[in-house]
């Protein structure tokens, strides 16, 4: 299994500290799901899903063992 790191910036016009902080928040739960193997549900797991601007199909990645570092 490899590894990957995203750089995830969170912000934006007129967004507030407290916005940004609920922000981390409900990703870092999304990572706890993760690494518990899913979202509730025995069939339901986390993705990671990407689409570039030249694409047309998004790219999608299973995220396993994720961790937060802020």
């Amino acid at each position: 299994m490899s590894t990957e790191s995203i750089d995830l910036h969170i912000g934006g016009v007129g967004f507030t500290p407290t916005q940004v902080r609920d922000n981390v928040r409900a990703i870092e739960r999304l990572l706890d799901l993760a690494r518990q193997g899913g979202i509730g549900y025995l069939a339901d797991k986390v993705y990671l899903v990407i689409q570039f601007d030249q694409d047309t199909e998004g790219w999608r990645s299973q995220i396993l063992a994720a961790n937060y570092q802020g």
